[in-house]
């Protein structure tokens, strides 16, 4: 057996828990609805939130929200889960107004113009599952 100075011990310990915080950040990142680690994905985006103070980082905040939600709304789609994947778009298009509505106070053109172009690519996103989910309602009726 090794014998290690306390603080090296320490120094161990403490490496081995931010690696694993790390790669339990990376799961929950990846989890989709109905997964036992989509809870704690909300939990960790509401954190994220609470450290956003402009509106530039509010309105980034909001599109990265609204392209998980998207993400999450095709997966769900791919697995024949409409009403959830409905769920999902819902809240992808309140995530992409709310930050259009924050990219209004930006200034900065370059951000404005980029944030449109993702604004406008999530739209046409939405419309083209939204087409898919009402085909399957119908379907299903």
């Amino acid at each position: 057996m090794i014998l290690l100075p306390r603080w090296k011990k320490g120094l161990l310990i403490a490496g081995a828990a931010i690696v694993s915080l790390a790669a339990l950040v990376l799961l929950l990142d990846s989890a989709v609805p109905g997964s036992a680690l989509y809870g704690g994905k909300r939990v960790l985006e509401s954190t994220r939130g609470v450290f956003v103070f402009t509106d530039q980082g509010n309105a980034q905040f909001n599109m990265m929200l609204a392209f998980k939600r998207m993400h999450e709304a095709e997966v769900l789609v791919g697995n024949e889960r409409y009403s959830e994947a409905r769920e999902a778009l819902d809240e992808e298009k309140a995530s992409r107004e709310l930050s259009l509505k924050y990219l209004v106070a930006v200034t900065d053109k370059r951000v404005f113009g980029g944030m449109l172009v993702d604004s406008e690519e999530l739209r046409l996103r939405a419309e083209e599952l939204s087409e898919i989910l009402e085909d399957n309602e119908l379907n299903e009726s």
